[in-house]
């Protein structure tokens, strides 16, 4: 999501995870912040139901985890790409 503007309507989103209400705000498209949302749900209810004996800061720490690993992974894709793409030029 990126920073809002000067003058720039401001979008508010309010979405649950693990029965905690939390409000998003941002310029972005809603329907783009509503998948957001559902995706950050989804891996916070798959890693909950995996380990049923997991708190929530636990849940939350393992979801951060696997976050990070699924970007690293797409920034080493991307930077591979650049380079395929720099030596077909």
């Amino acid at each position: 999501m990126s920073e809002q503007k000067m003058g720039e309507q401001c979008n508010s989103f309010s979405f649950k995870i693990m029965g905690e209400e939390y409000i998003i705000r941002g310029n972005d498209d809603p329907q783009y912040m509503r998948e957001v949302a559902s995706y950050i749900e989804s891996i916070f209810k798959s890693i909950g139901e995996n380990n049923p004996r997991l708190n929530k800061s636990q849940i939350s720490v393992l979801a951060a985890l696997r976050i990070a690993d699924e970007y690293h992974k797409l920034r080493q894709q991307y930077k591979y790409l650049e380079e395929v793409l720099e030596q077909a030029r």
